[in-house]
């Protein structure tokens, strides 16, 4: 099939349709699952335009693709629930300090930080910095780094 090239000039003030597209693949040789979101916006195409001509009713005014690291498609899931709780959050000395996570200075974050330096083989700096990046939640720092 041949490609469709948006027009110039095409679409100015017309309907467009957003597509998102997410989805998961496997990459050949290193077998890394990878995931990735495809964003088209689509409009009409012109009447006599070799777009129309050719049986096609919209053109791909704008194709967007984003590879990434691997993430759980649960995020896009009708079903899935989220819970947010707001952060006890003070002031000290102008910066300001979230008080409702483990953080590596209180008993909790440090059991979380040796298991993970245990399990993933890691030093202390990467595994409180993999423990920060994913929230200090242990089971997601853990999934995260395996990818």
């Amino acid at each position: 099939m041949p490609c469709l090239v948006s027009e110039p000039a095409l679409n100015n003030g017309g309907d467009v349709v957003y597509v998102n597209v997410h989805g998961e693949f496997k990459e050949v040789n290193s077998l890394t699952v990878r995931s990735f979101d495809r964003r088209f916006v689509l409009g009409a195409a012109e009447p006599a335009s070799a777009t129309t001509l050719k049986g096609w009713p919209c053109v791909i005014i704008s194709d967007q693709l984003t590879v990434r690291g691997y993430s759980s498609p649960i995020a896009w899931t009708p079903t899935a629930k989220v819970t947010l709780s707001r952060p006890d959050l003070s002031l000290t000395n102008g910066t300001i300090v979230v008080k409702n996570e483990p953080g590596e200075s209180t008993i909790e974050g440090q059991r979380l930080v040796k298991e993970l330096m245990k399990l993933m083989k890691l030093n202390e700096r990467y595994s409180v910095k993999c423990l920060k990046q994913n929230g200090w939640i242990f089971e997601l720092a853990v999934k995260n780094f395996e990818e």
